[in-house]
């Protein structure tokens, strides 16, 4: 009996070693990117730009990938309300980033720094965070002028097709519309804050006019214009690219019908979700729109 009682002692202790919580095994300073190594994140996000003369609105997509040795890679479209339009910014092989434990604060959390570089631009700075099962980050610029935060999800970077996006998406966005005219109030650089919220189906197998080689969609949604609410419906199509990017055209059928928008696309993993920014072009942007769709439908796959 008292060997017994003794291999249930041993039993239970070796369960307890295998389930220990893993902040169990952190130290405080030791390096914790083998959390995110060989993996790639989404950059969705919205934000400002002041650079002293006020506020600007900004919104951009993308994506990074962090390679061993510190160094990362990825691309980003970049909407700058007033300013630019900046698409397609590659991210090359002199972008780097650090990630330790620290201990020292509760929860621990796997923290450090990252600088994105660039042709052409300043380099971005931040403060980087990763949870603790590698699946999101969260990034803050620390760059002076800059006021954007940034949550990332796991995407693809190949493998992907106009199947990938197959079913139906959900989406809650917001960002800004270049004013017709200059209001009195809730005005920003000429913007007027903008939020939607609604449907998307993509239909990969219906092939459309206006995108060679691409798919289908119908969609639906609710906006609000400083504070005017306009319901729309509409169809459009997309194409998505082998690296996982693509782009995708929006027509609207009421109100008021056959206004177009134009967006660049990034698709999460398996694509469960996709992130979009606004690119239609004009002097200045008359967008700045950025937005994350997430199936709802996820027996379609």
């Amino acid at each position: 009996m008292k060997r017994f009682h003794y291999l249930v002692f041993v039993f239970a202790a070796v369960a307890l070693l295998l389930t220990a919580h893993p902040l169990d095994a952190q130290v405080q300073g030791e390096n914790c990117s083998n959390l995110v190594i060989n993996h790639s994140f989404s950059q969705g996000f919205e934000g400002f730009l002041n650079e002293g003369g006020g506020p600007v609105p900004t919104a951009g997509a993308g994506f990074v990938t962090f390679l061993p040795h510190g160094k990362v890679t990825g691309q980003v479209t970049l909407a700058i309300g007033q300013l630019a339009l900046l698409q397609d910014l590659v991210f090359d092989n002199t972008s780097e980033y650090s990630l330790s434990w620290d201990t020292t604060k509760t929860p621990a959390i796997c923290s450090g720094t990252m600088t994105l570089i660039a042709k052409n631009v300043p380099p971005f700075n931040f403060q980087l965070l990763v949870t603790q099962d590698g699946q999101q980050i969260e990034m803050i610029h620390t760059d002076p002028g800059l006021i954007v935060g940034v949550t990332g999800f796991p995407v693809d970077t190949r493998g992907c097709s106009n199947n990938t996006l197959n079913g139906k998406y959900s989406y809650n966005s917001k960002g800004w519309a270049l004013a017709p005219t200059f209001p009195a109030n809730q005005l920003l650089a000429g913007y007027l804050p903008l939020a939607m919220s609604g449907a998307i189906e993509f239909h990969p197998r219906v092939p459309p006019s206006s995108t060679p080689g691409g798919g289908s969609v119908a969609w639906w949604d609710t906006v609000s214009i400083n504070g005017v609410i306009v319901p729309r419906t509409g169809t459009g199509s997309y194409k998505v690219n082998p690296d996982c990017t693509g782009t995708m055209v929006l027509m609207t059928d009421d109100p008021p019908p056959g206004q177009e928008f134009h967006l660049e696309l990034f698709v999460g993993k398996h694509g469960g979700a996709l992130d979009l920014v606004n690119i239609d072009t004009g002097w200045p942007p008359p967008i700045v729109l950025s937005s994350r769709l997430n199936r709802v439908d996820q027996e379609s796959h």
